[in-house]
């Protein structure tokens, strides 16, 4: 006859559950995952840069790959609500280069802080998105900054 766990402990077929949570699977006791299957269409995150690039391989050099056209024109829309606005520019790209302290930035552009809080909140009402309170748009800007060469 073949042995029977008591009732309540896990069978070698069970999932390993977690210690301090009964009934929750431990993921890391199952060991490393499978590689999750290609999505149908050449969908995902490789197929995608194998079409931004036309299939070549980046050299790993940033200042390559920004100065290509395409990476251009995106940088050139992203700066474009603010192009009227020369002071928002320096005002913006500043506060990059003071990594986004505003302490810094204020004193370098000779302004005040609260100043300076208000022209980044009227740039981000031209971006449409947070400076203030989301990264990707300061990483975003940056780059663009970087691939017009507009970088004081």
């Amino acid at each position: 006859m073949a042995d029977v766990p008591p009732a309540g402990h896990p069978t070698p077929q069970d999932p390993p559950q977690h210690p301090q949570r009964p009934g929750a699977q431990d993921r890391f006791a199952a060991g490393p995952r499978p590689a999750p299957a290609p999505r149908p269409g050449g969908a995902g995150p490789r197929a995608a840069a194998a079409r931004f690039t036309g299939g070549a391989r980046p050299s790993g050099d940033l200042d390559e790959l920004l100065h290509r056209e395409e990476v251009r024109r995106w940088a050139d829309r992203l700066l474009a609500p603010l192009r009227d606005s020369p002071q928002l520019l320096e005002t913006v790209w500043s506060w990059l280069l003071a990594d986004a302290r505003s302490a810094r930035a204020a004193e370098a552009l000779g302004i005040s802080s609260p100043a300076l809080r208000k022209r980044l909140i009227r740039a981000e009402q031209l971006l449409e998105r947070s400076l203030l309170h989301s990264p990707s748009l300061s990483y975003d800007l940056h780059l663009a900054f970087r691939a017009l060469d507009e970088i004081g």
